[in-house]
């Protein structure tokens, strides 16, 4: 399957995913909006914990199943390679351990993951909305009925189910899904035995920053070796491991839709090169 096939049906099971959680989100939104609604005139603090459960069964659902995915885009294929090693190939591929087990280790590996990320991941979007809902009211109470608490409590009650929160949604559920998806592929790579080169894909329109056009006409990498992303409007860099990175500034991962291709690194012989180094710890480096 080319790269383009490849990122393309990516970007289609990402949308499937992006629909599913913005729908979730929005409705986190328009109860946290019309809680401040009758809080008002008293002060409402938005709860960062709202967000939790979501997060976790999006990355629940969706690392794993990408992680999936990505085995048997690149590391099955690999027994038809070289038919006099197929039995050499299957054994330090780890194609001999049970799917299940391959399952639950990317299973854990995604709690364990978001376990020690969620807390920063909460307080952001809870600090976003936040903002949001402040501004609502100051714009309210500029408006000519502004003294009323009713209209003020009318006019965020409106807003909670308006376009603004409806594409802040679909924007939080793109962004945590292909954060999501990156890990996936990212963890599937690291559960097999052998080497890895990646390379940043980006999807070719109008709407991809500039900055990842550039990186993705850079070759393959070795796995663990950072990409160096321009950083928008400020001139300086910053280095990431993969696209949606959270490591990343905003200006390079919201509404990012990048992926990564792999391939195996290969000695004298055409053979995939076995890894030496053993990763007994996932979480610190997907």
């Amino acid at each position: 399957m080319s790269l383009e096939s490849t990122h393309r049906n990516l970007l289609l099971r990402a949308g499937v995913y992006e629909r599913k959680y913005a729908r979730l989100f929005r409705a986190i939104l328009i109860d946290q909006y019309n809680k401040a609604s009758q809080a008002y005139p008293n002060a409402y603090i938005v709860d960062p914990n709202d967000y939790r459960d979501v997060l976790f069964k999006l990355y629940a659902e969706v690392l794993p199943r990408e992680a999936q995915h990505a085995w048997d885009d690149y590391v099955k294929p690999l027994t038809n390679d070289q038919k006099d090693i197929i039995d050499d190939i299957v054994s330090f591929l780890g194609l001999s351990t049970p799917e299940g087990e391959l399952i639950r280790i990317w299973r854990e590996a995604s709690r364990s993951w978001l376990n020690i990320n969620i807390l920063s991941k909460i307080r952001g979007l809870a600090e976003t909305t936040q903002k949001a809902i402040a501004k609502v009211i100051e714009n309210a109470l500029n408006d000519e009925d502004g003294t009323s608490i009713d209209y003020i409590r009318r006019t965020i009650e409106k807003e909670a189910k308006g376009e603004v929160n409806k594409s802040r949604a679909m924007l939080i559920a793109r962004t945590e899904t292909m954060t999501a998806m990156s890990k996936g592929r990212r963890l599937s790579m690291l559960s097999s035995n052998i080497e890895w080169e990646k390379k940043w894909i980006d999807t070719p329109d109008n709407r991809t920053r500039v900055s990842h056009r550039y990186i993705a006409l850079e070759d393959y990498r070795p796995l663990l070796d950072p990409y160096t992303l321009n950083i928008p409007r400020t001139g300086g860099t910053e280095e990431c491991q993969h696209p949606s990175d959270p490591i990343l500034s905003a200006g390079n991962v919201i509404q990012c839709r990048c992926s990564e291709s792999f391939r195996p690194m290969r000695d004298s012989s055409g053979r995939p090169i076995k890894r030496t180094q053993s990763y007994d710890d996932f979480v610190n480096i997907i």
